[in-house]
């Protein structure tokens, strides 16, 4: 019995060791126990947290720029900023300054709004002298893009005192001159004969020429910019363009007539467009003009006051000759006169003098 009490001791003995070994271990499990189930346990918390707000409402407290579909700062674009001076340097002023107070008068809008896009392309095309956008787009990288293409003009109307410019698809466009203005390095030819007047004095930026002798002396003012350089149509100087018997032209009838500064006429046959058989090709015609032009600037000038661009050798009519023999000078060939016709049946002036332009 004592050596069991001793053994009872000894393990005793033994059990007051091992407590602070044991309660080293439990120290070092506690360490190891306690944060692991912490940190469950916090995380348990944050997911009950989560768990009890939908996706709305944390969607509802984030800004609106942080919204889900959205970056996080959205890129505007001010059409204010910009800037048309790289337009043709034939286009009016102001237009210019038209389609800068349009896309001044815009408000700046985010480059993801494509309504607001489509409605500042509509104010940019809604003037007459604007035929298209090449280009419309707003992107992160190049901010706002517009590229307007206009409708040049090639002519002009009398309209009362004063004239408005009609463009190659005989589109009346806006903007008054006192004079035919110059373009291109010469000036616009007038359309119609004197008469027509009265009809344009009706006529208003977005109308477009109808006629059939309006039309074909359009024709003749779109030929006249394609086939003669600024330095010849700087020679030609004012003109208008009367094609009402281009339907009629035959040998008898010169057909249009182009009348020149200082009384000066020429005989130009059918329109460009035609495709009649037997008429002059159109750049020959031209290379007439051209060069009967050439002859009023030559070393003593060679003065006429007709010429006859129909013909293989076009017909050059001298005015010094027509002096010498005391012709008038209110006999002289005017546009839409007798004289003009000279191969005709009617009475006839005589020929006072006859030059070959080659």
């Amino acid at each position: 019995m004592g050596g069991d009490r001793a053994r009872r001791r000894g393990r005793t003995k033994g059990l007051k060791r091992s407590p602070r070994r044991t309660a080293g271990a439990r120290a070092r499990g506690v360490r190891r126990g306690f944060g692991s189930r912490t940190l469950f346990a916090l995380l348990a918390v944050v997911f009950a947290v989560l768990a009890s707000h939908s996706p709305v409402e944390l969607g509802a407290r984030l800004p609106e720029r942080l919204r889900p579909g959205s970056t996080l700062e959205e890129l505007w674009v001010d059409p204010a900023a910009l800037s048309f001076d790289s337009l043709p340097v034939w286009a009016d002023p102001r237009w210019v300054q038209a389609l800068d107070d349009a896309a001044g008068g815009f408000e700046p809008f985010p480059i993801s709004d494509e309504a607001a896009l489509r409605t500042l392309g509509r104010e940019l095309t809604a003037f007459a002298f604007v035929d298209r956008l090449e280009e419309l787009k707003a992107t992160r990288r190049h901010g706002l893009t517009v590229a307007v293409v206009l409708r040049r003009p090639v002519a002009c109307l009398p309209v009362g005192t004063d004239y408005l410019l009609v463009s190659r698809g005989g589109v009346v466009l806006p903007g008054r001159w006192e004079k035919p203005p110059r373009c291109a390095g010469g000036f616009l030819p007038v359309i119609g004969p004197r008469r027509d007047a009265e009809l344009f004095a009706y006529a208003r930026p977005g109308d477009w020429l109808a006629g059939p002798s309006h039309l074909a002396a359009l024709d003749v003012a779109c030929s006249m910019l394609e086939h003669l350089d600024e330095r010849t149509r700087a020679r030609l100087g004012r003109t208008r363009i009367d094609a009402e018997m281009s339907g009629a032209a035959s040998i008898a009838e010169p057909g249009v007539r182009i009348q020149l500064e200082r009384s000066r006429l020429a005989l130009f046959g059918r329109v460009p467009s035609t495709d009649e058989p037997g008429e002059l090709p159109v750049h020959l015609k031209w290379r007439a003009l051209a060069r009967a032009l050439e002859r009023l600037e030559q070393e003593p000038p060679v003065d006429w006051d007709l010429v006859d661009c129909r013909w293989d050798q076009p017909d050059l009519r001298l005015v010094a000759v027509a002096e010498a023999q005391g012709s008038p000078e209110d006999e002289r060939p005017r546009l839409g006169g007798g004289a003009a016709s000279r191969r005709n049946d009617g009475p006839r002036r005589p020929r006072t003098g006859t030059a070959r332009v080659r």
